[in-house]
């Protein structure tokens, strides 16, 4: 029996194709112009649709990144588990979270650096926040859980209860460390402050961590 196509599987089909062009051009378009040179009209146009078109599937421009960012997160989880054996995890962490930082910099491409533009508002932050950002880093911190737990394997820690409850914290303090130094990265700027760099402050505070806190 052939079945009745009522619509709307055609209908889901468009929606899929037409998310996916909106990503497609955002990024071409950021590739090529820089992210703050591209503006919601410019996406909508080389997409082939409206802008009222592209409010459908997103809130603003920064909501596009969302998407792209979480491709990244298979490349940080990669860079986990490539550190040398005898490294330890949080040292591990560190090393892979500063190439990946080194890598996004270097990149026109849409990711999650861009949520911390400088032109971007602060009343815009407040409003991902409220809304997808929490999303966005809870989904890091279940990715980066498994390449975590692997790296405590070999430490020496046993494979126990314990060992989950290791694992999701140390993620959800590399997180934290990130979105707090892009936070306060963005407020220096904004304020002319003279500061570390990115990639300076996450390097202080990954050793601070594996070091306990302590200076001694």
């Amino acid at each position: 029996m052939v079945p009745v196509d009522n619509g709307w599987g055609k209908r889901e089909r468009n929606k899929r194709e037409t998310h996916a062009a909106l990503l497609d051009a955002a990024e071409r378009l950021i590739a090529e112009r820089g992210y703050d040179q591209t503006t919601v009209r410019d996406i909508a146009e080389a997409a082939g649709v409206t802008e009222r078109t592209f409010f459908r599937y997103f809130s603003a421009k920064q909501e596009l990144i969302l998407d792209e960012v979480l491709t990244d997160v298979d490349r940080f989880v990669a860079l986990i588990r490539t550190r040398p054996h005898e490294e330890r995890a949080i040292e591990a962490i560190g090393a892979a979270l500063l190439a990946m930082q080194a890598e996004l910099r270097s990149s026109n491409r849409p990711n999650v650096l861009h949520l911390f533009a400088d032109s971007r508002p602060a009343e815009l932050i407040a409003h991902m926040g409220r809304r997808a950002m929490p999303t966005l880093f809870l989904a890091v911190e279940e990715a980066l859980v498994e390449p975590i737990t692997e790296r405590l394997r070999m430490d020496g820690h046993a494979d126990d209860q314990m060992l989950m409850l290791r694992a999701e914290t140390l993620a959800r303090v590399t997180v934290a460390v990130v979105r707090t130094v892009l936070l306060r990265d963005l407020e220096w700027r904004r304020e002319g402050m003279e500061h570390p760099a990115i990639g300076v402050a996450l390097s202080e505070l990954l050793d601070d961590l594996a070091a306990g806190w302590s200076k001694s």
